[in-house]
């Protein structure tokens, strides 16, 4: 793993991946939640391998069935629509993708 909401992989199945950080600063974090719901729901329409923020993760959940061989079979996954209710608060939102044109659009 190479980054907060990274996904696992061989180094070539991952060279083309973006990660993008929406982060409020000291100056505007108060009332930021919001703005930060609006970067993910953006974020979702162009297809992210994953997405999240930090107080609540991602599309991957933790578990306690998680083992290192999680990365060899299917994993149980919450939706967009979850993971963008769940980053109410100010703090670090990101976006993942795996494709350059999707992060550039």
């Amino acid at each position: 793993m190479t980054n907060t909401l990274h996904r696992y992989g061989r180094p070539t199945s991952l060279r083309d991946d973006f990660i993008v950080f929406a982060i409020p600063t000291r100056a505007n974090r108060e009332g930021s939640g919001p703005k930060l719901q609006a970067f993910l729901e953006i974020a979702a329409k162009y297809g992210p391998v994953n997405m999240g923020g930090g107080g609540k993760g991602g599309f991957y959940r933790p578990s306690e069935r998680l083992t290192p061989l999680v990365h060899w079979r299917e994993r149980a996954a919450v939706t967009p629509a979850e993971v963008i209710e769940g980053c109410n608060n100010a703090g670090t939102v990101a976006a993942v993708f795996s494709a350059p044109s999707a992060a550039t659009r």
